[in-house]
């Protein structure tokens, strides 16, 4: 969504072909235009805010300490790793 709203005209030509297409090459040219259009940078940032949220809310419930500790350690490894 992000991509579509920061793509110019002819960007969003190419999200829409590549949407509708069965190319072996797709993934790799739409990861390219997510960077193009910043999409990457924009998920980025709404994943650390999400985070901070959620260790907010975390940080409200009576939950062992040892056990928040390994919520966040799980949550840092998801949130790290590369797909």
């Amino acid at each position: 969504m992000q991509a579509l709203e920061n793509a110019g005209p002819l960007e969003k030509q190419k999200i829409q072909n590549l949407l509708q297409s069965d190319d072996e090459d797709k993934v790799e040219r739409m990861i390219e235009i997510f960077h193009a259009t910043g999409a990457d940078q924009a998920a980025e940032e709404a994943k650390m805010k999400y985070m901070e949220k959620a260790e907010a809310h975390l940080e409200l419930i009576t939950v062992p300490f040892e056990n928040k500790v390994a919520l966040k350690e799980i949550a840092a490894y998801l949130l790290q790793r590369e797909i």
